[in-house]
């Protein structure tokens, strides 16, 4: 078993951890190799040769970072043959770490490095945004939302972000609220049945945002979304989501007219959704590393 450590260099991750990750591998005599990112999409890049290199063999790559991290190693590995023989473990660095709270995974670095060790893994289906001919594709993991979210992962600043984490998310967000009229409404149909929105997210885990428990029904290893449906944005139902929120489950979504709307994936925010019209479960999984 090779082990990839792949670091990403805006994560929370200090030498000392980095270190620490080092000499557990070596203290177990075990191969590995510990790599930076270098700029956007480069995790994405390493994920993919990595899995091409070792082409079939036995192989784990741990991302340290946040979910965005997990996100590119994900979409590195599906595009080659042998990627079902790839584990992915998560050591959470990164802002939210939505995917290490659902999935339970020990806080403590060196307990998280025995699970990683341990090698117990369950498959995670992914989703998939499409261009209306299928040429253009965007995997994710867990989440995508279109509207509110979308705007305010786009209006982050990244230098808060580094430093402040969530709380650059929360000064965001408040912002964003007094800029509602720049959200559009569009019209989305969830298997057969269509709904005019002004906000739309599928999620596959409980939570949301980091600690928050929005999508009850929703899991990582089922072949659905649990979908949060917003018709009208106001100041009020956003404040007032957690108590009033209209949610269903679904496999496949059409986005009718997907121009000028905001998006994320995986909590990052997405360019080019003008490209997409479909939102699917796809045939694509990981095996991610679990407790």
């Amino acid at each position: 078993m090779k082990f990839f450590i792949i670091v990403n260099p805006l994560s929370k991750a200090k030498k000392e951890d980095i270190y620490f990750i080092e000499e557990f591998f070596k203290q177990r005599k075990t191969d590995y190799k510990i790599v930076k990112s270098s700029y956007s999409g480069h995790t994405t890049i390493l994920s993919r040769e990595i899995s091409k290199e070792y082409n079939g063999k036995e192989t784990t790559i741990i991302g340290v970072g946040g979910d965005g991290t997990i996100n590119q190693i994900a979409e590195g590995l599906i595009y080659e043959s042998t990627y079902h023989n790839v584990k992915v473990g998560i050591i959470p660095f990164g802002t939210a770490n939505v995917l290490a709270k659902e999935l339970l995974l020990p806080k403590n670095i060196e307990k998280n490095l025995l699970t990683i060790f341990n090698g117990k893994s369950k498959k995670v289906t992914l989703g998939v945004a499409l261009s209306e001919s299928g040429t253009f594709k965007k995997y994710f993991i867990f989440s995508c939302g279109v509207g509110i979210d979308g705007f305010v992962t786009s209006k982050v600043n990244l230098d808060l972000k580094k430093r402040f984490r969530v709380v650059s998310y929360i000064l965001s967000f408040f912002k964003c609220l007094n800029n509602l009229n720049k959200l559009r409404e569009f019209t989305v149909e969830i298997d057969g049945e269509k709904y005019n929105v002004e906000t739309l997210i599928l999620n596959k885990t409980e939570k949301y945002g980091g600690n928050f428990k929005i999508f009850k029904n929703a899991s990582l290893f089922e072949d659905y979304f649990e979908i949060l449906i917003i018709r009208k944005l106001t100041k009020l139902s956003l404040l007032t989501i957690f108590f009033t929120k209209e949610t269903i489950k679904g496999r496949k979504i059409k986005i009718l007219n997907s121009k000028d709307l905001y998006s994320q994936f995986d909590g990052d925010f997405f360019q080019d959704f003008q490209s997409i019209n479909r939102i699917e479960i796809s045939d694509k999984f990981i095996n991610l590393i679990v407790p």
